[in-house]
């Protein structure tokens, strides 16, 4: 049975969609929109959706309505998975945002790349894979935020 959640999910995901294929909104392109041709509308929203997103972040963990993680970093497998997911990037044409409003417009490259988000999700998950990266995955710092890593307030 379809519950009202499911309703709302579906019904938000489908807008935000529309918004962004509309919008165009895709962080590889912004960046290269950015150092080719100078133009700096994309990457103003992105910062604006990163702004509002920390925003919304800290009110909901005000009112424990989500819980800022605060275990270890892995900051390893962070830096290569970071540069990985970079290549893929510009591989891909696109970020995995742009690849999904992409692939629902009907482009092979990006149906291609989301197919390859879906197997690489599901093959990490294998007990197999994961024990393959343990060693990039063991080097951690103690707490899992900035502030308590370099101790700032």
């Amino acid at each position: 049975m379809i519950s009202l959640s499911h309703l709302s999910g579906l019904f938000l995901g489908v807008l935000l969609g529309f918004v962004m294929q509309r919008g165009r909104f895709c962080m590889a392109g912004g960046l290269r929109d950015l150092y080719l041709f100078r133009d700096n509308r994309m990457l103003i929203a992105i910062l604006i959706a990163i702004s509002i997103q920390s925003v919304g972040l800290f009110i909901f963990s005000y009112f424990e309505i989500a819980k800022i993680p605060n275990s270890a970093f892995p900051w390893l497998a962070t830096i290569i998975g970071g540069i990985l997911f970079g290549i893929g990037m510009g591989c891909a044409g696109s970020c995995s945002t742009g690849a999904y409003y992409r692939a629902a417009e009907g482009l092979i490259g990006s149906i291609l790349a989301v197919i390859g988000f879906i197997i690489s999700s599901w093959l990490i998950r294998q007990p197999i894979l994961k024990n393959l990266f343990q060693p990039i995955t063991a080097p951690k710092f103690e707490s899992g935020t900035i502030t308590q890593t370099f101790n700032i307030p």
